[in-house]
Protein backbone atom coordinates (compact mmCIF):
# COMPACT_ATOMS: atom_id res chain seq x y z
CA UNK A 1 0.00 0.00 0.00
CA UNK A 2 1.20 3.42 -1.10
CA UNK A 3 2.72 5.96 1.44
CA UNK A 4 0.30 8.92 1.46
CA UNK A 5 2.34 12.17 0.22
CA UNK A 6 2.35 14.68 3.11
CA UNK A 7 3.70 17.92 4.02
CA UNK A 8 7.41 17.18 5.77
CA UNK A 9 7.30 17.34 9.24
CA UNK A 10 10.47 17.92 11.51
CA UNK A 11 9.54 14.89 14.87
CA UNK A 12 10.24 16.74 17.82
CA UNK A 13 9.25 14.28 19.93
CA UNK A 14 8.82 9.83 20.44
CA UNK A 15 5.23 9.98 19.91
CA UNK A 16 5.39 12.49 16.50
CA UNK A 17 8.43 10.61 14.98
CA UNK A 18 6.17 7.39 15.55
CA UNK A 19 3.04 8.79 14.14
CA UNK A 20 5.46 9.69 11.16
CA UNK A 21 7.00 6.46 11.04
CA UNK A 22 3.30 4.55 11.16
CA UNK A 23 1.89 6.36 7.83
CA UNK A 24 4.68 4.77 5.90
CA UNK A 25 3.99 1.50 7.27
CA UNK A 26 7.56 1.13 9.56
CA UNK A 27 7.96 -0.48 12.74
CA UNK A 28 7.76 2.15 15.61
CA UNK A 29 10.54 2.92 18.23
CA UNK A 30 10.25 1.68 21.57
CA UNK A 31 11.29 3.75 24.00
CA UNK A 32 14.65 2.38 25.15
CA UNK A 33 15.17 1.66 21.05
CA UNK A 34 14.69 5.54 20.45
CA UNK A 35 17.36 6.74 22.59
CA UNK A 36 19.79 4.23 21.77
CA UNK A 37 18.85 5.70 18.12
CA UNK A 38 19.54 8.81 19.18
CA UNK A 39 23.15 7.79 21.25
CA UNK A 40 24.30 6.31 17.68
CA UNK A 41 23.43 8.86 15.23
CA UNK A 42 22.67 12.06 17.45
CA UNK A 43 18.78 13.62 17.35
CA UNK A 44 19.67 15.86 14.23
CA UNK A 45 20.80 13.35 12.01
CA UNK A 46 17.34 11.41 13.17
CA UNK A 47 15.13 14.16 12.52
CA UNK A 48 16.67 14.75 9.43
CA UNK A 49 15.83 10.86 7.96
CA UNK A 50 12.47 10.76 9.28
CA UNK A 51 12.05 14.25 7.17
CA UNK A 52 13.62 12.51 4.20
CA UNK A 53 11.03 9.58 4.77
CA UNK A 54 8.50 11.85 3.98
CA UNK A 55 10.25 13.77 1.04
CA UNK A 56 10.46 10.25 -0.32
CA UNK A 57 14.01 9.98 -1.24
CA UNK A 58 15.10 6.42 -2.35
CA UNK A 59 16.58 4.14 0.40
CA UNK A 60 15.30 6.08 3.50
CA UNK A 61 12.15 4.26 4.63
CA UNK A 62 14.52 0.63 4.46
CA UNK A 63 17.30 2.78 6.47
CA UNK A 64 14.97 3.92 8.95
CA UNK A 65 13.75 0.26 9.14
CA UNK A 66 16.99 -1.08 9.79
CA UNK A 67 17.50 1.34 12.73
CA UNK A 68 14.38 0.60 14.24
CA UNK A 69 15.15 -3.17 14.25
CA UNK A 70 18.43 -2.95 15.39
CA UNK A 71 17.71 -0.58 18.30
CA UNK A 72 14.38 -2.07 19.23
CA UNK A 73 10.54 -1.42 18.09
CA UNK A 74 7.44 -1.07 19.77
CA UNK A 75 5.89 -4.58 20.78
CA UNK A 76 2.35 -4.38 19.92
CA UNK A 77 1.34 -5.45 23.55
CA UNK A 78 3.21 -2.61 25.35
CA UNK A 79 0.93 -0.56 27.02
CA UNK A 80 2.93 2.40 28.35
CA UNK A 81 2.42 5.55 26.54
CA UNK A 82 6.02 7.43 25.89
CA UNK A 83 6.24 11.36 25.49
CA UNK A 84 10.05 12.25 25.54
CA UNK A 85 11.15 14.91 23.47
CA UNK A 86 14.06 14.36 20.74
CA UNK A 87 16.53 16.63 22.75
CA UNK A 88 18.38 19.51 20.73
CA UNK A 89 21.50 18.94 20.39
CA UNK A 90 24.68 21.75 19.82
CA UNK A 91 26.90 19.93 17.75
CA UNK A 92 28.05 22.24 15.41
CA UNK A 93 28.85 19.82 12.39
CA UNK A 94 25.37 18.54 12.48
CA UNK A 95 23.94 21.77 12.01
CA UNK A 96 26.32 23.03 9.39
CA UNK A 97 24.30 19.85 7.17
CA UNK A 98 20.84 21.47 7.68
CA UNK A 99 19.63 23.33 5.02
CA UNK A 100 18.91 26.77 6.47
CA UNK A 101 15.04 26.29 6.27
CA UNK A 102 15.52 23.05 7.72
CA UNK A 103 17.39 24.33 10.74
CA UNK A 104 14.95 27.13 11.14
CA UNK A 105 12.20 24.22 11.69
CA UNK A 106 14.32 22.42 14.19
CA UNK A 107 14.62 26.08 16.12
CA UNK A 108 11.06 26.37 15.98
CA UNK A 109 9.91 22.85 17.16
CA UNK A 110 12.61 23.72 20.38
CA UNK A 111 10.81 26.47 21.07
CA UNK A 112 7.56 25.33 20.86
CA UNK A 113 6.03 23.63 24.10
CA UNK A 114 2.67 22.32 22.37
CA UNK A 115 4.83 20.50 19.28
CA UNK A 116 6.54 18.32 22.26
CA UNK A 117 3.01 17.25 23.95
CA UNK A 118 2.73 14.39 21.89
CA UNK A 119 1.38 10.74 23.05
CA UNK A 120 2.77 7.69 21.34
CA UNK A 121 -0.56 6.59 20.73
CA UNK A 122 -3.88 7.68 21.75
CA UNK A 123 -5.69 5.23 24.11
CA UNK A 124 -8.17 4.84 27.33
CA UNK A 125 -8.77 2.27 30.35
CA UNK A 126 -11.73 1.19 31.04
CA UNK A 127 -12.33 -0.73 34.23
CA UNK A 128 -15.46 -2.69 35.65
CA UNK A 129 -15.88 -5.15 38.52
CA UNK A 130 -13.83 -8.37 36.43
CA UNK A 131 -12.05 -7.03 34.10
CA UNK A 132 -10.80 -4.13 32.43
CA UNK A 133 -9.94 -3.10 28.61
CA UNK A 134 -7.57 -0.99 27.22
CA UNK A 135 -8.17 0.64 23.94
CA UNK A 136 -5.21 2.09 22.28
CA UNK A 137 -4.66 3.38 18.01
CA UNK A 138 -3.04 0.65 16.53
CA UNK A 139 -1.96 -0.11 12.66
CA UNK A 140 -2.24 -3.29 10.85
CA UNK A 141 0.26 -5.25 8.60
CA UNK A 142 -1.25 -3.35 5.84
CA UNK A 143 -0.60 0.20 7.02
CA UNK A 144 -4.48 0.50 7.95
CA UNK A 145 -5.35 2.78 10.76
CA UNK A 146 -7.53 0.70 13.62
CA UNK A 147 -7.59 -0.12 17.31
CA UNK A 148 -6.51 -2.59 19.19
CA UNK A 149 -8.73 -3.83 22.45
CA UNK A 150 -6.67 -5.56 25.50
CA UNK A 151 -8.90 -7.33 27.83
CA UNK A 152 -7.50 -8.44 31.67
CA UNK A 153 -9.05 -9.86 34.43
CA UNK A 154 -9.96 -8.33 38.13
CA UNK A 155 -7.68 -9.91 40.50
CA UNK A 156 -8.26 -8.29 43.70
CA UNK A 157 -9.58 -4.97 44.39
CA UNK A 158 -8.37 -2.56 41.67
CA UNK A 159 -5.69 -5.02 40.50
CA UNK A 160 -6.18 -6.64 37.06
CA UNK A 161 -3.66 -9.04 35.65
CA UNK A 162 -1.98 -7.87 32.38
CA UNK A 163 0.66 -10.24 32.12
CA UNK A 164 -2.39 -12.57 31.28
CA UNK A 165 -4.26 -10.42 28.64
CA UNK A 166 -6.22 -11.24 25.54
CA UNK A 167 -5.29 -8.66 22.89
CA UNK A 168 -7.47 -8.45 19.75
CA UNK A 169 -6.02 -6.24 16.47
CA UNK A 170 -9.91 -4.62 15.36
CA UNK A 171 -10.05 -5.34 11.41
CA UNK A 172 -10.26 -2.96 8.45
CA UNK A 173 -13.81 -4.68 7.81
CA UNK A 174 -14.70 -4.81 11.66
CA UNK A 175 -13.96 -0.97 12.36
CA UNK A 176 -16.80 0.88 10.42
CA UNK A 177 -19.38 -1.90 12.39
CA UNK A 178 -17.80 -1.42 16.06
CA UNK A 179 -17.72 2.80 15.65
CA UNK A 180 -21.28 2.57 14.39
CA UNK A 181 -22.68 1.13 17.97
CA UNK A 182 -21.22 3.73 19.99
CA UNK A 183 -22.57 6.19 17.50
CA UNK A 184 -25.63 4.76 18.08
CA UNK A 185 -26.49 3.35 14.27
CA UNK A 186 -26.45 -0.22 14.98
CA UNK A 187 -27.73 -2.06 17.89
CA UNK A 188 -24.74 -4.45 18.42
CA UNK A 189 -21.77 -6.71 16.52
CA UNK A 190 -20.10 -9.73 17.36
CA UNK A 191 -16.61 -10.59 15.72
CA UNK A 192 -15.36 -14.18 15.98
CA UNK A 193 -11.78 -16.35 14.32
CA UNK A 194 -9.60 -13.94 15.50
CA UNK A 195 -6.37 -14.77 16.65
CA UNK A 196 -3.86 -17.78 14.98
CA UNK A 197 -6.60 -20.57 16.45
CA UNK A 198 -9.04 -18.40 15.48
CA UNK A 199 -10.44 -18.21 19.03
CA UNK A 200 -10.60 -15.08 19.94
CA UNK A 201 -13.40 -12.12 19.64
CA UNK A 202 -15.67 -9.54 20.54
CA UNK A 203 -18.88 -8.31 20.83
CA UNK A 204 -20.63 -4.75 21.95
CA UNK A 205 -24.21 -4.11 22.26
CA UNK A 206 -25.68 -0.82 23.21
CA UNK A 207 -28.16 -1.58 25.85
CA UNK A 208 -29.21 1.95 26.38
CA UNK A 209 -28.05 3.44 29.45
CA UNK A 210 -24.38 1.90 28.22
CA UNK A 211 -22.80 -0.40 25.96
CA UNK A 212 -21.89 -3.91 26.97
CA UNK A 213 -18.34 -4.85 26.09
CA UNK A 214 -17.04 -8.69 25.45
CA UNK A 215 -13.71 -10.02 24.64
CA UNK A 216 -13.91 -13.72 24.63
CA UNK A 217 -10.83 -15.80 24.23
CA UNK A 218 -10.17 -19.75 25.62
CA UNK A 219 -9.25 -18.10 29.15
CA UNK A 220 -13.02 -17.56 28.86
CA UNK A 221 -14.85 -13.88 28.95
CA UNK A 222 -13.83 -10.43 30.09
CA UNK A 223 -16.43 -8.07 30.50
CA UNK A 224 -18.03 -4.71 31.72
CA UNK A 225 -20.47 -1.97 31.36
CA UNK A 226 -18.82 1.07 29.17
CA UNK A 227 -20.00 4.46 30.87
CA UNK A 228 -21.53 6.83 28.16
CA UNK A 229 -18.50 9.48 29.43
CA UNK A 230 -15.91 6.32 28.16
CA UNK A 231 -18.16 5.80 25.39
CA UNK A 232 -17.57 8.84 23.78
CA UNK A 233 -13.75 8.55 24.46
CA UNK A 234 -13.61 5.34 22.98
CA UNK A 235 -15.91 6.77 19.85
CA UNK A 236 -13.09 9.45 19.30
CA UNK A 237 -10.24 7.23 19.16
CA UNK A 238 -12.27 4.71 16.47
CA UNK A 239 -13.40 7.82 14.28
CA UNK A 240 -9.98 9.69 14.22
CA UNK A 241 -8.16 6.42 13.27
CA UNK A 242 -10.63 6.07 10.53
CA UNK A 243 -10.05 9.40 8.87
CA UNK A 244 -6.32 8.52 8.81
CA UNK A 245 -7.30 6.24 6.16
CA UNK A 246 -8.70 8.81 4.49
CA UNK A 247 -6.66 12.01 4.64
CA UNK A 248 -8.96 15.38 4.16
CA UNK A 249 -12.27 13.49 5.25
CA UNK A 250 -13.35 14.93 7.93
CA UNK A 251 -15.19 13.00 11.61
CA UNK A 252 -18.48 14.72 10.58
CA UNK A 253 -18.17 13.10 7.02
CA UNK A 254 -16.72 9.79 8.34
CA UNK A 255 -20.15 9.72 10.65
CA UNK A 256 -22.50 10.81 7.54
CA UNK A 257 -20.84 8.03 5.34
CA UNK A 258 -21.46 5.53 8.28
CA UNK A 259 -25.14 6.55 9.18
CA UNK A 260 -25.48 5.79 5.13
CA UNK A 261 -23.73 2.36 4.57
CA UNK A 262 -24.14 0.60 8.24
CA UNK A 263 -28.11 0.79 7.60
CA UNK A 264 -27.97 -2.11 4.91
CA UNK A 265 -26.12 -4.60 8.10
CA UNK A 266 -29.08 -3.56 10.16
CA UNK A 267 -31.55 -4.77 7.49
CA UNK A 268 -29.90 -7.91 7.04
CA UNK A 269 -29.55 -9.13 10.42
Amino acid sequence: MAAVKQEAKLPSSLGEANRILSNYCIPQFSESGFKKAIDELGANRLKMAIVDLQAAKNGVAQYLKNIVNKHGSLHPQHDTQSQTPIKEEHNTMDRQQLHPAQQQATNNSANSSETNRFEERESIKIFGQKAAFTIEADVTQGCFHTIAIDAASMTGPKQYDWTKKTRIQVTRAELPALLSVFLGIMPAVEYKNHGPENNKGFAFEDQGDKIFGKVFSKEGVRALPITPEDSYFMAMIMARQLAKNYPGTSLSEIIQMLRATMVRKIRTR
